[in-house]
């Protein structure tokens, strides 16, 4: 036996170990609990913060600051803002009200989004979070249930929202307000077109991912990868388009904005930004290396997203029909997102679907390798945020290993691994009974 080989048996026992541990009854348990730490922690951290080490208090609604930032500033003729964080900053804590010493939110999404957010800007900033909290509820409630119709087999609705809940980085997504409920349902669309084979209204979906344009970086090369051109295209076009319109619309903005962009994403790996929420390849990377040499930390992350993108290459091979080979190609894809952050990973509940859907889940490796995902993309967010507290304290550095990203890892191939197994045991048994 290879060395390779006797690797992943060794893997695949462990992760059996772990899915036989977590019986039907603990997995029940988990999201309850969940839940119960998180709404603790939102009543008791404002509180007890300052007592507990916490200089700064939370950000009263999450990242929507930034949105119903930029929307005022585009609505009152002060796009400049958008690309500049220093005055960026100084009109949030103008507009908002908020002293210098508390936590800001910084937009770094493409000019032409703020326009979306304008006239909740005209709203006083408490009834435009609420309203648009409301929306975020409603779409990831649409997604949810478009799963369930598309996929049978799935728990109730009222169940999988608790459990969707349940998975920290899509409740995260709700508490910082960001708009990953928009792609889940942007996601799901496209699964669905593509199952139709409707390559264009596939594309039209994918499409949406131009305001978010990093997390459709891999999306896209795996539709190249199973030559669907068309739907590739369609997207690209979408792209094309949305930043046209900004340029025409904003042409000094969206020009910094495309210009700056290594400015940006170098801010978003040090400048004071929380990195330890990162989760994709290169940001995985430069959260483990950059203390030591951002250079170094660039080539790991540069080398770990070529890997996932020929593992990627690979999956597109499988047929789109095969559930496991599926999930693990889209954890993958969002993987490759340069910039994946903790909130993101809230559309890794398709897989979970995918997965649930084809009873993969009952395997005890991929049973195992799905618990390790929930667990460590929840206590493992708060693990590398303490991680880089202590060894900044200790070393004048912050650094961590994200294992969130190695728990994803694992499950992709678990499920790619189940799938394949699946499908040649069904293969291999269709061939008997036609014998």
């Amino acid at each position: 036996m290879s060395r390779g080989r006797r690797l992943g048996t060794r893997v695949t026992a462990a992760l059996e170990s772990v899915g036989r541990w977590v019986t039907p009854e603990r997995a029940r348990v988990y999201p309850l609990t969940v839940v119960i730490c998180l709404l603790l922690a939102g009543l008791v951290a404002p509180a007890l913060g300052p007592s507990l080490g916490f200089s700064e208090a939370p950000l009263a609604g999450g990242d929507f600051a930034a949105f119903y930032t930029a929307g005022h500033a585009v609505s009152h003729h002060h796009a400049e803002v958008l690309t500049d964080l220093a005055q960026q900053e100084r009109y949030q804590r103008e507009l908002l009200e908020r002293p210098h010493q508390s936590k800001w939110s910084p937009w770094v999404s493409p000019p032409l989004l703020a326009y979306a957010f304008s006239p909740l800007a005209d709203l006083p900033f408490a009834v435009a979070a609420a309203l648009e909290l409301s929306l975020l509820a409603l779409a990831l409630a649409l997604a949810l249930a478009w799963l369930r119709r598309d996929l049978p087999g799935l728990p109730s609705s009222a169940k999988l929202f608790f459990y969707a809940l349940a998975f920290f980085p899509l409740f995260a997504s709700l508490l910082y307000q960001q708009l990953t409920a928009l792609f889940l349902l942007a996601l799901v669309g496209m699964l669905h077109s593509l199952r139709e084979r409707q390559a264009i209204r596939a594309g039209l979906w994918l499409g949406v991912f131009a305001v978010k344009p990093q997390l459709a970086l891999g999306l896209g090369l795996y539709l190249l990868f199973q030559k669907r051109f068309l739907a590739a295209g369609v997207a690209l076009g979408v792209a094309c388009a949305f930043f046209g319109a900004s340029y025409l619309i904003l042409p000094d903005a969206t020009s910094r904005w495309l210009l700056h962009a290594p400015a940006l994403f170098a801010y978003l790996r040090q400048g004071g930004y929380p990195t330890w929420g990162q989760f994709g390849a290169l940001g995985s990377a430069a959260l483990l290396f950059d203390a030591l040499s951002p250079s170094l930390a660039t080539g790991v992350g540069v080398m770990f997203t070529l890997g996932l993108v020929v593992a990627l290459w690979r999956l597109a091979a499988s047929p789109p029909s095969a559930a496991g080979p599926l999930a693990a190609a889209l954890a993958l894809a969002l993987c490759l997102s340069p910039h994946l952050y903790v909130y993101d990973l809230g559309l890794l509940m398709v897989p979970f679907a995918l997965l649930y859907s084809a009873g993969l889940h009952q395997r005890d490796d991929v049973r195992g390798a799905l618990a390790l995902v929930y667990v460590f993309c929840f206590a493992g967010t708060f693990l590398s945020m303490v991680e880089v507290d202590w060894t900044r304290e200790a070393f004048g550095h912050g650094t961590a290993l994200q294992l969130g990203v190695l728990a994803i890892l694992l499950a992709a191939w678990a499920s790619a691994r189940g799938g394949e197994e699946a499908r040649a045991q069904a293969s291999s048994t269709t061939a008997v009974a036609g014998s």
